[in-house]
């Protein structure tokens, strides 16, 4: 007699309509309260309502995944209606369904499972299933349904599934599947969801896929599927749902896409898709969501794209996109999520942005966008994050901004905006991130900056801003990071920034900062980082600072002095980088005095004096000094520095220089040379004199030097040193006077340390020429000249021929892949000069040559430790050199004259990073960046200045 038990099966359209429209989405079927306790072992032979062989895969199926350990097993082996047993739907004397899905089921799937050949529904999805899918599971002809999604299978997808000519739903997502999609796949014509997502399923997308003409949902994402996205899929008219995100697709996204007129979700994002995007894309009239990020997508987005106004969602940052973005853009009112950045989108922003009134994410950073921000803006009222930065934006920041009161993310950074902060700004109540670093913007910070209470970031650093910091900046209790550096702030600092009681990092150097430090500083407790140096700050270091948490602290060129006793010392000695004015307070001042001679003693007047203090204390490296007065001697070849400060680590060092440029310059030392500098110790109250120099006039050249590129400098034994870049050398032309006691020279040649040799030919004179080709030079080299007279043959070096090829890639420390997109800025430091050699200790002078071994610490501080204003603009070689952004293989780079140099590297979601300052030339080779992602932990990258000469 026909059975038909139907445990569950009212659950089947719940199942059809809501468990596979989404992969790993399922009900849960009805459990039995109390499961009885199973036998060990059953005979199949006492079964008479379904066949014996169907009977033997039931038990097969609980034998090998301890059916003893499901969590519902009721009637298994235990009773001879197996139709009974928990899960089990029979119809017509056949088992048709199986509903063991969430039921702890543990192990294999036995190859018996292709003996249930009624079977029409198989759920066994979210368990732990492990092993391969038996290839007998193409025996299941009848099968409409196969969930096994969200277990530990592995191995291969078997070709035999596509004998499943019945199959509509397929969900294998969420396993360890490898190997590639089978062919056979596009056999199940019937199939209205696949889903094989969350695998390591490799190689292509089978063309064949573009059979399944009655598929809606197709879910692919996350596996390492290759090759190129079949032109076959426009076949799937039908599709709603296309998924295939985190791939290593490559090719271009095919034109045949804007046949899928129903399609509503299409993700594409994190492949190696390339080419423009089809202006097909157009036809997606359905499309809600659109993902094609992180990609290698080029030329104009298409205007096309206006058409798809169901769209809520538009994601296509990190790409490789230009041209402008298209005005049709204004017509996707339904947008609530608008992606751009990073890409190479170029002209305004258009003011029909201003009608997506739905937006809450508008995301166009670190692109190339220039002129204003359209005050169109403010019709965004619901809008909550706001990325514009690192573009080229111009104008005022409009005051419609403060219309945003939704807005959490302001990010304007990297830009040109000019004119004042308007106050505005104060209507954004939710704000808890406002970062306005790095424009134009002048005047004062607004009063109303105060009513951001929820703000935990805040960044003005790098303007020109001016007037006090207001007393209001107290109500921001939520601050965790106050960065005001780089301004030209003056007054004191308010006492009410002692209710930042979360404040970790307080950045206030190179402003105009004056006055005492306020005691209530000292309420503090979570600041760990505070730079105060490069301000006119004046007073003792407060008592109460003495319980701040601090593991990084810079007063350094203030006149904060430190009591020279009590808790401050023994505080600031815990203090792990501490970077000191040096200053102790209540010390005598002291003097410094000297007189410049020749060697013959005669006294040298007008000699420029400069006197340098070291940034730290003891260990100092030559870059670690900074100028802090100057004179010049008098008639009489005297000087005198007066009123220096006192205190351990209080050091000196002077520079005398010549300003008619005849005499070489010269530092205090133990001996008549630059190469071994003295530190001067003054004794508080007691006057430090003798502090003398001997100049002595240089030698004249070695030889006259001509060359198109790169530069000439003499050294002051007359040799010289030549530098070019390595791309674009030029030929050398040397000329050196050559004379004998007796006679001319027999012979005179020009050598190169590489080996090549090229004779000299009289040119008039003593006078003797040769022009060394560009082709000859290839690597750093020491030029030589090589006379015979008579029977007399002497070699002398007369200079040094230096190759640079400075060019770099900035990548992720982690990763090691390269970054896209990131603000590169060059700086040069003025007035410093490339060392001459390792015994060179000048001030004022920076490493030369990065070649370091392995392990080895740079010896050059980071700028903010040098006191410098750093001027991303200036002026070294026409026209003004502009930051520049890497390209989708990280790469940067710079042609530059002689000097000393430092970049800055900033990326969205990567520590900011500043290179140590190298000299170019002479010697410089390739050197990369690598950025630590933010929230990287103790996990840091500090690397080198890499430059390049295009």
């Amino acid at each position: 007699m026909a059975t038909n038990r139907i445990r569950g099966f009212q659950m089947l359209s719940v199942l059809l309509v809501l468990t596979l429209l989404l992969p790993g989405a399922m009900p849960v079927p009805p459990t039995s309260a109390s499961p009885l306790e199973p036998q060990t072992s059953f005979d199949c032979s006492t079964v008479t309502e379904i066949p014996q062989t169907e009977c033997e895969a039931l038990v097969a199926l609980y034998n090998s995944t301890n059916g003893n350990g499901w969590t519902n097993h009721t009637d298994w082996l235990a009773t001879t209606t197996p139709c009974s047993w928990y899960g089990v739907t029979c119809t017509s004397d056949h088992v048709t369904q199986l509903t063991l899905n969430n039921n702890q089921l543990n192990g294999a799937i036995p190859p018996q499972i292709g003996n249930l050949t009624a079977l029409r529904y198989l759920y066994l999805y979210s368990n732990q299933f492990s092993g391969a899918i038996p290839p007998e599971i193409g025996n299941l002809t009848a099968l409409q349904h196969l969930l096994l999604n969200a277990n530990q299978l592995s191995g291969a997808i078997p070709p035999q599934i596509g004998n499943l000519t019945a199959l509509q739903y397929l969900s294998l997502n969420n396993n360890r599947l490898s190997g590639a999609i089978p062919p056979e796949i596009g056999n199940l014509t019937g199939l209205i969801q696949l889903s094989l997502s969350d695998n390591q399923l490799s190689s292509a997308i089978p063309s064949q896929t573009g059979n399944l003409t009655a598929l809606t949902n197709l879910y692919l994402s996350n596996n390492l599927l290759s090759g190129t996205i079949p032109p076959e899929i426009g076949n799937l008219t039908a599709l709603t749902v296309l998924k295939s995100d985190n791939n290593q697709l490559s090719g271009v996204i095919p034109s045949q896409i804007g046949n899928l007129s129903a399609l509503q979700y299409l993700y594409l994002s994190r492949n190696q898709l390339s080419g423009a995007i089809p202006s097909q894309i157009g036809n997606l009239t359905a499309l809600q969501y659109l993902y094609l990020d992180n990609n290698q997508l080029s030329g104009a987005i298409p205007p096309e794209i206006g058409n798809l106004t169901a769209l809520t969602s538009l994601n296509m940052e990190w790409n490789q996109l230009s041209d402008s973005i298209p005005s049709q853009i204004g017509n996707l009112t339904a947008l609530t999520s608008l992606s751009l950045g990073v890409n190479q989108l170029s002209g305004s922003i258009p003011p029909g942005i201003g009608n997506l009134t739905a937006l809450t994410n508008l995301s166009l950073g670190s692109n190339q966008l220039t002129g204003n921000i359209p005050p169109e803006i403010g019709n965004l009222t619901a809008l909550q994050y706001l990325t514009l930065y690192n573009n080229r934006l111009s104008g005022a920041i409009p005051p419609e901004i403060g219309n945003l009161s939704a807005l959490t993310h302001l990010q304007l950074q990297w830009n040109q905006l000019s004119g004042t902060i308007p106050p505005e700004i104060g209507n954004l109540p939710a704000l808890t991130f406002l970062n306005l670093a790095t424009n134009q913007l002048t005047g004062t910070i607004p009063s109303m900056i105060g009513n951001l209470t929820a703000l935990t970031f805040l960044g003005l650093f790098n303007n020109q801003l001016s007037g006090t910091i207001p007393p209001e900046i107290g109500n921001l209790t939520a601050l965790t990071g106050l960065r005001l550096e780089y301004n030209q702030l003056s007054g004191s600092i308010p006492s009410e920034i002692g209710a930042l009681v979360l404040m970790e990092e307080l950045h206030l150097y190179n402003n105009q900062l004056n006055g005492p430090l306020p005691n209530e500083m000292g309420n503090l407790a979570a600041l760990t980082k505070l730079y105060l140096h490069n301000n006119p700050l004046h007073s003792e270091l407060p008592v109460a600072l003495a319980t701040l948490p601090l593991n990084t602290f810079f007063f350094y060129n203030t006149d904060l002095c430190i009591p020279s006793t009590g808790d401050v010392s023994t505080w600031l000695s815990g203090i792990s980088e501490l970077y000191s004015s040096g200053l102790v307070c209540d010390q005598d001042p002291g003097n410094l005095s000297g007189i410049v001679t020749l060697t013959d003693t005669t006294a040298v007047p007008n000699v420029l004096v400069t006197l340098y203090r070291p940034v730290k204390s003891t260990p100092w490296s030559a870059s670690e000094w900074r100028q802090i007065s100057t004179t010049h001697t008098t008639a009489a070849g005297t000087y005198e520095f007066t009123d220096l400060g006192q205190g351990p680590g209080i050091n000196y060092r002077v520079r005398f220089v010549d300003p008619t440029g005849q005499l070489a310059p010269q530092y205090y030392s133990a001996k008549p040379t630059i190469a071994t500098a003295t530190v001067i110790t003054i004794t508080p109250g007691i006057p430090r004199t003798g502090i003398d120099a001997v100049l002595a006039l240089p030698q004249p050249p070695a030889a006259g030097v001509e060359t198109d590129t790169g530069s000439v400098v003499f050294n002051p034994d007359g040799t010289a040193q030549i530098t070019m870049p390595g791309p674009n050398l030029s030929d050398i032309t040397i000329t050196r006077t050559v004379t004998c006691t007796a006679g001319s020279p027999t012979t005179v040649t020009l050598l190169l340390s590489t080996g090549p040799q090229f004779p000299m030919a009289n040119v008039g004179g003593a006078a003797y020429q040769a022009t060394i080709p560009a082709a000859a030079l290839t690597g750093n080299a020491t030029l030589s000249v090589r006379v015979t007279c008579g029977v007399t043959t002497t070699e002398t070096i007369i200079g040094y021929v230096t190759l640079y090829d400075p060019s770099g890639i900035v990548s992720d420390a982690r990763t090691a892949q390269p970054i896209a997109g990131a603000t590169v800025t060059l700086y040069q430091v003025p007035g410093w000069e490339p060392k001459t050699g390792p015994t060179d200790n000048r001030p004022n002078t920076c490493e030369s040559n990065l070649s370091k071994p392995a392990g080895t610490a740079w010896s050059q501080p980071a700028p903010t430790e040098l006191g410098i204003v750093a001027n991303p603009e200036v002026t070294v070689t026409a026209p003004a050199i502009p930051f520049q952004q890497t390209t989708a293989a990280g790469y940067y780079g710079w042609d530059v004259p002689l000097g000393c140099w430092y970049v800055t590297v900033e990326a969205e979601g990567y520590e900011p990073f500043t290179s140590p300052v190298v000299g170019i030339p002479p010697a410089v080779i390739d050197l990369d960046l690598a950025l630590t992602p933010l929230g990287g932990g103790d996990f840091k990258v500090f690397l080198p200045l890499v430059l390049r000469a295009e």
